[in-house]
């Protein structure tokens, strides 16, 4: 065998070589969430039960108002807590019988929409996650025709139950893992969604003590959580919302 045979011989060998370890290596970064994610219970926040329909309610005298959002003042009796760095307000209405213990409460707030933080370079316990942010997620966006956090909420979670294979493209792998890691860092825990539709396109994330209320409007996340027996009845949260009125 002459010294060019074995020149070429060794040349393919390297390539092969490089060509495995970088397989290897880029299947094990972005599957750190195979079978993980199958039992991951932020995905029970964006299970589907139901659906509320806002009418609009214009006859309101008197309003709560925070910002640019207004809503009718059932909360006269609650006293104000404000986190004014992060412009939030909790309205609290304290029991009777034990002034510490809340009764039920009232937190307003405005936030970054989730298909704006899905874009964006998270921080996790503020360590920006390197992987996350070699993700092209704008043209994951684009490409999948995401419009809001409700197309983004149906995308992400197709990826529920797919694992990544070591044969699989790199694109695919990151997509796959940008999902994954969106639904463990920082979609909410609750135990399923409710759509909103009518006067405002949002959606509530459902809990047993609470309800948070999602109303996106103006490139922005409105969130109103209600927390107390009397605030949380289907009956009583479709009535005070189509009292709610933002951005006018």
């Amino acid at each position: 065998m002459n010294k060019k045979v074995k020149y070429l011989i060794g040349i393919i060998l390297i390539v092969i070589f490089v060509y495995l370890f970088y397989k290897v290596f880029t299947f094990n970064v972005f599957s750190v969430y195979n079978n993980y994610s199958k039992k991951d219970k932020a995905y029970k926040s964006l299970n589907v039960v139901s659906s509320i329909t806002i009418d609009n309610l214009e006859d309101v005298q008197d309003y709560l108002e925070v910002e640019d959002i207004k809503i009718r003042n059932d909360f006269k009796d609650y006293e104000l807590k404000e986190d004014k760095k992060n412009k939030i307000k909790q309205y609290i209405l304290y029991s009777d019988k034990d002034k510490k213990k809340i009764k039920s409460s009232l937190f307003i707030g405005k936030f970054s929409t989730y298909k704006d933080l899905f874009k964006s370079s998270l921080e996790i316990d503020g360590i920006d996650n390197y992987w996350y942010k070699t993700v092209n997620r704008n043209k994951l966006i684009k490409d999948n025709n995401i419009e809001n956090d409700l197309d983004l909420f149906k995308y992400v979670k197709k990826f529920q139950n797919k694992d990544n294979k070591i044969n699989d493209k790199l694109s695919k792998m990151q997509e796959n893992y940008a999902c994954k890691f969106f639904v463990n860092t920082t979609v909410p825990l609750s135990l399923n969604m409710t759509i909103i539709d009518g006067k405002f396109t949002g959606y509530i994330f459902n809990n047993k003590d609470y309800k948070t209320v999602n109303i996106l409007k103006n490139k922005k996340r409105y969130t109103l959580t209600f927390y107390g027996d009397d605030l949380i009845s289907e009956e009583y949260l479709k009535y005070i919302l189509s009292t709610l009125v933002i951005g006018e």
